[in-house]
């Protein structure tokens, strides 16, 4: 069939109202599908999602300042690309529309690898503060924060995704399509978050570190 505009939709809506004014015809809802209105809505997610990562690097370079803050939030900024990539690649192989969901997965994704991340870094600033950091060194520092988290990320995150899971089969088996094109995209993204969070964020803050001949402040 071929495609109408909305104003097309809202004028045989109104016809159908005049000439069958008892019938109580009403538009109760509409989706545009036009590559145009399309790219609009992707460059706005891609602005919402810039500016909350320029709000978290802001965020974490302040909270962790005295432990060389600015390049944890970057490595951790980055982390957070990975896992929106993620999101973004399911959406792409699923052939999801981008719509809602879309902005919504990402910024769910956000805010819960985000925290994960809050959380390691805080256990790398209470060790730093309880030992001479003259003979510490970083990366040890680093490795010791993400394995005291590391059973409550993991155990945190299988809970979440045993409720996910039960969404999305009971939206698979009443064909709910709206609620599993958000669900299956958070389970792929939360699992990407906890990757992140132990294996890039850190890390890669270590080797920044290395690689600049810094040690944090205390």
């Amino acid at each position: 069939s071929e495609t109408m505009s909305t104003e097309t939709v809202a004028a045989l809506t109104a016809a159908l109202q005049e000439s069958y004014p008892d019938n109580q015809f009403q538009q109760l809802s509409i989706t545009n599908v036009d590559p145009t209105l399309g790219g609009e809505f992707f460059a706005k997610s891609i602005v919402a999602i810039l500016a909350a990562a320029v709000l978290i690097l802001i965020y974490i370079a302040v909270r962790f300042k005295n432990i060389g803050g600015l390049r944890g939030a970057v490595t951790g900024v980055v982390a957070l690309l990975n896992d929106m990539v993620v999101i973004f690649g399911i959406f792409v192989v699923l052939r999801i529309p981008l719509n809602g969901n879309f902005i919504a997965a990402m910024l769910v994704i956000l805010g819960y690898s985000i925290n994960d991340t809050v959380v390691i870094y805080d256990r790398i600033r209470e060790n730093g503060s309880m030992v001479n950091k003259k003979h510490t060194d970083f990366a040890q520092l680093v490795n010791t924060g993400i394995n005291q988290s590391l059973t409550r990320t993991i155990n945190t995150t299988l809970t979440t995704l045993l409720a996910l899971g039960t969404v999305c089969v009971v939206s698979v088996v009443f064909g709910l399509d709206s609620i599993f094109t958000f669900s299956f995209p958070l389970i792929i993204g939360m699992v990407s978050g906890v990757y992140s969070s132990i294996c890039i964020a850190g890390p890669l803050w270590v080797e920044w570190e290395k690689r600049a001949g810094a040690k944090p402040k205390k």
